[in-house]
């Protein structure tokens, strides 16, 4: 933070210097790059250090190189580099890093560079959504080139036994999906290497105990499969590598270091007067004040007041990204935006043209897209079709779409950068508040590194407990517990359902205890007992 300032606010240039060397000692080569191309520093800056400097620059810059093959390398960050190394030395890795670390961009070049070496002949990338399933598929397919790998099967869909043995490929599948290829075949695929993405989702009540039991599958398929598993800051990543197989070489990769420095910024109502707004900048004493704003109406309910102050602060610029609750909510919002655009006209743009016209065409002509995205607004869930998703995703990125109103489709790893998020009382779905982990997982999305040195996270009515019941919430790391594991403590419940079961309605039925109970039962099936399954032994 303190190195960015003075590289973009002094006034001379001996300090500027100063805090691009600080930069590049901390691997952050994005930000220099990004100071010279924005005017902030001085170009040819290796040229205005004395010797021993130089030599220093020059061993920091060798240090920070990943080689991805004979032509192409790129500098990394701190964190990838050590990523990269111990991606080449164990077997089993577990990575944690703030959100825009650059996790997944390291992985995927180090995965595809096994595939030209010769190191993998089949690998699979295990992601939480489909709308993640969509980027990382389509990532691969571009990067792949770079590596020399055009003929390098990519899919998320199904392969036939034909292909299975005849090809190489990387497969990109949520946990179910996986479920379902594992179960196509004779015998499970045995992958070379595994990685999965979100890995913290092994928590998740729903969802956690399939992702488990995936891994597993996996393990039984290969003893000798290397994985990899990524999280956004946890705060026990080495949990993850507890059931490795013996002789296995393990490593924990963590960074707490976020490479775009995030302003947490409250908006609030002048009280008695509706229109009139203004802006607080939370530190960790008393909030700073940055000014004042007014709205363009009276924001006479709770959709209008998160929707009118981010037309407010993001109708002159672009990268403005609101969060909502629900699907539904998204699309309210999205129309309360656009209708307020009308008193700021927007310049026609043949990419968005097309996009409305796909959307009349494809889907319907009476969607809510065909006139939204006319003036750079568009909305983003999870159940949307993948090329609509993708093109909004591209749009909004390049900057032709300035309003992107979403759910925590975000959340779940989709990696989607903007300038600035405006948040009132974050929920998953009805009813739920936000974890401290999930909202700081998604405010890391504001800033993107090498584009932005900053992101800012716009929080509205914190004042208001009905909205914000917990306050705004403190940077805390995601606690990883595997969801068998939780339910196997409280056994006494799990035993008790599991009587009281054969009586119930089906409407009844417990969706955790369900999940887990299933798991141990297939367990027992297989094994003839359930004292080795790992939430038991």
């Amino acid at each position: 933070m303190v190195a960015e300032a003075a590289v973009c606010f002094s006034d001379e240039d001996l300090v500027k210097d100063a805090g691009s060397l600080i930069l590049t000692r901390l691997s952050n080569h994005r930000a220099v790059a990004l100071a010279e191309e924005k005017g902030f520093l001085k170009p040819e800056l290796d040229d205005r250090l004395g010797t021993m400097e130089a030599l220093l620059q020059t061993r920091r810059r060798l240090r920070s190189e990943i080689i991805l093959n004979d032509t192409k390398s790129i500098l990394g960050n701190r964190f990838q580099s050590d990523l990269w190394s111990s991606l080449s030395e164990a077997q089993w890795v577990s990575a944690t890093a703030p959100t825009a670390a650059g996790k997944t961009y390291a992985v995927l070049n180090w995965l595809l560079r096994q595939h030209a070496t010769g190191k993998s002949k089949s690998s699979v990338f295990l992601a939480p959504t489909r709308a993640l399933v969509s980027e990382v598929e389509r990532q691969l397919n571009e990067l792949k080139l770079v590596h020399g790998l055009n003929d390098l099967k990519v899919t998320s869909l199904p392969i036939n036994e034909e292909e299975l043995r005849s090809d190489r490929f990387i497969a990109v599948f949520t946990q179910e999906r996986l479920h379902i290829f594992l179960n196509a075949g004779e015998e499970p695929h045995p992958f070379n290497i595994a990685v999965v993405d979100e890995a913290q989702k092994l928590s998740d009540e729903r969802r956690g105990v399939i992702l488990q039991d995936a891994v597993e599958r996996l393990v039984r398929a290969n003893d000798r499969c290397s994985f990899i598993f990524l999280s956004p800051h946890s705060e026990n990543p080495d949990v993850l590598l507890e059931n490795s197989p013996d002789e296995i070489r393990t490593s924990v990769v963590p960074s707490n270091t976020a490479t775009v420095m995030q302003n947490l910024v409250m908006a609030e109502q002048i009280r008695g007067k509706p229109k009139e707004w203004t802006l607080s900048l939370v530190t960790e004493g008393d909030p700073k004040p940055l000014g004042k704003f007014d709205l363009y109406d009276r924001p006479i309910n709770q959709r209008k007041r998160i929707a009118f102050v981010a037309l407010a602060l993001g109708k002159e610029t672009t990268g403005t990204l609101v969060y909502a609750n629900t699907a539904s909510e998204a699309e309210i919002v999205a129309q309360l935006i656009y209708d307020g655009l009308e008193v700021w006209v927007t310049d026609d743009n043949d990419e968005l043209a097309d996009l409305s016209e796909f959307c009349e065409k494809v889907i319907h002509p009476k969607f809510q897209l065909v006139h939204l995205v006319k003036r750079g607004v568009a909305f983003h869930y999870g159940n949307m079709p993948s090329l609509l998703r993708e093109e909004i995703e591209r749009l909004f990125t390049s900057g032709k779409l300035r309003f992107l109103v979403s759910t925590s489709t975000l959340i779940e790893g989709v990696n989607l950068a903007c300038r600035t998020i405006v948040v009132r009382g974050p929920r998953k779905g009805q009813g739920n508040p936000m974890s401290p982990q999930d909202f700081w997982n998604l405010a890391g999305r504001a800033g993107r590194w090498g584009s932005d040195f900053y992101g800012n996270i716009v929080c509205v009515d914190v004042q208001k407990d009905n909205v914000w019941p917990n306050g705004l919430p403190k940077k805390t790391a995601y606690p990883i517990q595997r969801e068998t594991d939780k339910v196997i403590e409280q056994f006494d419940d799990l035993s008790g359902y599991l009587e009281e079961r054969t009586q119930m309605d089906q409407d009844a039925f417990d969706g955790k205890l369900e999940h887990v109970a299933a798991y141990l039962m297939s367990w027992q099936y297989r094994e003839g007992t359930i004292k080795n399954a790992p939430p038991v032994s």
